[in-house]
């Protein structure tokens, strides 16, 4: 009994040595994030070689802009890849955020009677018109400008 004993101990203690004699030794790389002309930080991301997990959500901003994906080029022409996307890795990379412009929104046109809208403006007495909100970068009060259409007159 003494023997099935230590010969299970040694098994045991044999198993277990070639089960963490390799801890410690996984590759480990690195996903860096770059803002590309964004705000923010974030931590770079730990994979082990060939382990799929997600990539942390992104928490850049860029004012007038939306995050659209990830890329390994700045320009976009590289590989893509959608934020908290699950990935494995097998080399350190770097992954820059792509952003985009949403279409410019018209501005609304109001009415008023016995005048014609000229256009919205970033003063009151005139300034820069404001055609769409593409040109807008921060908050701004807008000013809508009139022409007072001329009264008809008749003479009897």
């Amino acid at each position: 009994m003494k023997r099935i004993l230590v010969i299970t101990l040694a098994i045991v203690s044999l198993a277990v040595m070639v089960l963490t004699s390799g801890c410690g030794k996984e590759k480990v790389y690195i996903v860096t994030f770059d803002a590309n002309a964004g705000t923010g930080v974030m931590k770079s991301q730990t994979f082990v070689k060939n382990v799929s997990q997600a990539l942390v959500s992104n928490k850049f901003s860029r004012k007038g802009y939306s995050f659209s994906e990830w890329n390994t080029i700045p320009d976009g022409t590289g590989v893509v890849y959608a934020d908290a996307q699950e990935i494995s890795l097998n080399d350190d990379i770097t992954l820059y955020a792509q952003w985009t412009n949403p279409s410019a929104e018209t501005l609304a046109t109001p009415t008023r009677s016995g005048y014609t809208f000229d256009g919205w403006y970033t003063t009151a007495s005139g300034g820069s018109k404001v055609t769409d909100t593409s040109t807008v970068s921060a908050d701004i009060t807008l000013y809508a400008h009139w022409t007072e259409i001329p009264k008809k007159t008749y003479t009897v």
